[in-house]
């Protein structure tokens, strides 16, 4: 995600769940069809490709990023005394 490249996730996962929410990837059947479709419908489709790297680089840098994660970190650590 931090490098701006959308994900592929299989359906029904938690992965998934979030990239369809975060809407930075697509979600395929856990298939080797379905992965394959995924894979050639980034290639060929470049402005969803570009949309869906850029929201998943945006995702990375203002949530899942360290100093949010020491954060998190330190509310479960400082709970545990």
């Amino acid at each position: 995600m931090v490098c701006g490249t959308p994900i592929i996730c299989s359906r029904g996962t938690l992965s998934g769940d979030m990239t369809e929410k975060l809407n930075c990837g697509i979600v395929v059947d856990y298939n080797g069809e379905s992965i394959k479709q995924g894979i050639i419908k980034l290639r060929d489709d470049k402005e969803l490709c570009k949309n869906l790297g850029k929201n998943a680089f945006n995702v990375a840098k203002e949530r899942y990023n360290w100093e949010t994660e020491k954060k998190n970190l330190l509310k479960v650590y400082g709970e545990i005394k």
